[in-house]
């Protein structure tokens, strides 16, 4: 089963997943590519902001709102948007998703990956499409290792899980198919 950056639209993911551990087998895999909205703090923020700024300043970042001089000011602001946006859409906390994938599969993997970096390319606009392509490598590079670095909080989690136990509908479900078998 793949969960790839929609598990945090759903507003019960314990219910979810301990369906999908009902229809997995056992050994059977869940892979899950999360964006974990809540995760960001006021690093990320300010990371965010130095990056738009310059883009800004450069005129390749469209914006209908320009952020302020004032880095205080500023970095407050694109916190705020950004768990206004999550609270809005109704968005699951990373920790509302990994308890019960934690505690329902055996984790296999489990790493932070950069995804800020997308919120700020979406809106570059960099009249050389080389340019803005190699600009785009930067910053994910640069997110990557400010993750590593414990500089800045990721907000994309990827795990994978195999599942550990064989559930009673999934047995039941096997002794029928045998059962079926036999009759014949």
């Amino acid at each position: 089963m793949i969960f790839n950056r929609s598990l945090h639209h759903i507003s019960q993911p314990t219910k979810v997943l301990a369906k999908v551990q009902s229809l997995l087998r056992p050994r059977g895999r869940i892979i899950c590519v999360e964006y974990a909205y809540d995760q960001f703090d006021g690093r990320s923020a300010a990371w965010f902001y130095h990056v738009r700024r310059i883009l800004e300043q450069a005129g390749w970042f469209k914006s209908d709102t320009k952020i302020s001089d004032n880095l205080e000011v500023s970095v407050e602001q694109v916190k705020e948007e950004w768990e206004a946006s999550g609270r809005k859409d109704h968005l699951s906390r990373f920790k509302d998703m990994y308890r019960p994938l934690k505690s329902l599969f055996e984790e296999k993997h489990f790493s932070w990956e950069p995804y800020i970096f997308w919120d700020l390319i979406m809106d570059m606009r960099i009249p050389s499409a080389d340019t803005e392509m190699a600009f785009a490598h930067f910053l994910m590079g640069m997110e990557k290792v400010l993750i590593q670095r414990r500089e800045i909080n990721p907000v994309l989690f990827c795990f994978s899980g195999e599942n550990t136990q064989a559930t009673e509908a999934r047995v039941g479900f096997q002794r029928s198919i045998s059962h079926d078998q036999e009759v014949r």
